[in-house]
This record gives structure tokens, C-alpha cells and sequence, in this order.
């Protein structure tokens, strides 16, 4: 249990790092941008990962959430020089991240799928539908009895992420700072705006589609 929760934080502090990373970038701070890659070492991370690997042994469920939080981790690592990826990458690192969640909060997640094929071909900035999937998780109660449901659905232009409103009785501090850096990323890479609608039993989010490069 100890390493579902680390890993969660790993990942968070990774993709704080990386959203951080592309901001400082843009306004062309590259001194302050290669000092901020590093405060997340790769080869340690993995070489972290290989020796937790050879700790755990034989046990196959902790090596399939072992492999899973690898491939979380490569995926970042790789797409983090690329403003945008197609959403077929996307889709399989979202999957990797909720096998990761499910892990840890079981049957109180609940997630439904309708995604064209022509959608997949098309392109979102890394992380786009990751951060949508946290925000869900981080701003909701769950559990068995009352799940959270979390519905992906795109078309040839758009792709809607919802999920119901469950608040938590006690709420966490945010700023909701990771929302607005998703609409800052798509406002400079296209004129077509995010469409975050948040009702009293539905929170959703529509995200442009964006051709190939």
C-alpha cells in the first residue's frame, strides 16, 4: 500500500515539474527550464523502479502495478519535447494511470468509453486528459457504494471528459491552477476555446481535437 501512495506522489510532483517546464519555456527562460528538469532525475526514477522490482520478486500483481507505473513515467519522459501527442498515445497512458488508481480505490471507480476511431488520430498537448482524470479524483468522494463515473467520449473534433459531483466533506485546499493551464496550452495552440462546465450533479470539460503537426 505503502508504494501506491508514493507512487502518487512521484507522478504528481513529475507532472507539476512538467507543466512548469513548458511555461518556462514559452517565456523563453532556459536557464531556469534546464534547472527544473533536473529536480526530477530520470535514471534515478527508473533505477528506483528496477530495484523495487527486484524487491518485490515474484509477486504478480505487484509486478503488473510496478510495469504500469513505469510505462506513467516513460510516457512523460518521452513527451515532454512535444506540445502535442496523438490521443491514441494519450488514451494508453490514461489507461495505465486509472489501472494505477483502480489499485488503490478498487470498484469506486467507474469509467465508460466512447471514443472514435477518427478521433484517435487526432491530437491533444501531453497530459491533457491525465489531468482532467486527477482532477475528477481529487475533487470527489467514492467508494463502492457510491462510485465515481468518469465518461471519455470524442469525436472527429472534440473529446468530453465527465464525471458526477460527489464534493468531499472536507475539501482540499486548490487553486485549480492545473485547469488553467490546460486552457492556457490549448489557447496558444489553437483559437478553438475549452469548454469547462461545472452544474450541480455533472462537472464537464470539452477539449478541441487539434490536427496532426
Amino acid at each position: 500500500m505503502l508504494s501506491v501512495y508514493g507512487s502518487g506522489y512521484f507522478f504528481y510532483e513529475w507532472r507539476k515539474t512538467f507543466i512548469r517546464s513548458a511555461e518556462l519555456e514559452r517565456e523563453g527562460a532556459i536557464s531556469q527550464l534546464e534547472a527544473l528538469k533536473q529536480q526530477v532525475d530520470p535514471h534515478f526514477l527508473f533505477n528506483s523502479l528496477n530495484t523495487m522490482a527486484a524487491l518485490i520478486g515474484d509477486n504478480a500483481p505487484a509486478q503488473d502495478f510496478l510495469g504500469s507505473l513505469a510505462s506513467v513515467y516513460r510516457y512523460v519522459l518521452l513527451s515532454k519535447d512535444h506540445s502535442t501527442v496523438p490521443l491514441s498515445q494519450e488514451m494508453t497512458f490514461a489507461e495505465e494511470y486509472l489501472y494505477l488508481n483502480r489499485i488503490r480505490f478498487g470498484e469506486g471507480i467507474q469509467v465508460s468509453r466512447d471514443i472514435a476511431p477518427a478521433a484517435l488520430r487526432r491530437h491533444v498537448p501531453p497530459l491533457a486528459v491525465q489531468l482532467l482524470l486527477e482532477n475528477a479524483l481529487k475533487h470527489n468522494a467514492f467508494d463502492r457504494d457510491a462510485p465515481l463515473r468518469i465518461c471519455i467520449r470524442a469525436g472527429e473534433d472534440v473529446l468530453r471528459v465527465t464525471n458526477n459531483v460527489q464534493p468531499k466533506t472536507m475539501l482540499e485546499s486548490s487553486t485549480r491552477q492545473g485547469l488553467r493551464n490546460l486552457v492556457n496550452r490549448f489557447r496558444l495552440l489553437t483559437d478553438r476555446p475549452v469548454d469547462i462546465v461545472h452544474g450541480d450533479d455533472e462537472f464537464a470539460v470539452t477539449l478541441p481535437l487539434l490536427p496532426a503537426p
